[in-house]
């Protein structure tokens, strides 16, 4: 039986290991928060992208 924090490819959600640090259940690091908002590490090509958080909590994206 599976946990309610369990998907149907027997992943589990993993806590923030450090301060402003997220990752997957194999340690990979998935999302951090910087100075300037969320850094977000694309697995395939390696890049980062960094998505502004302004003060209020809200999402700010320029396209």
């Amino acid at each position: 039986m599976q946990s309610r924090f369990q998907n149907q490819r027997n992943e589990t959600r993993a806590p923030a290991t450090r301060e402003g640090s997220l990752r997957c259940g194999c340690g990979n690091l998935l999302a951090r928060v910087v100075a300037e908002g969320v850094e977000i590490k694309c697995r395939r090509c390696k890049r980062h992208v960094v998505v502004p958080v302004d003060t209020k909590g809200t999402v700010r994206i320029n396209i």
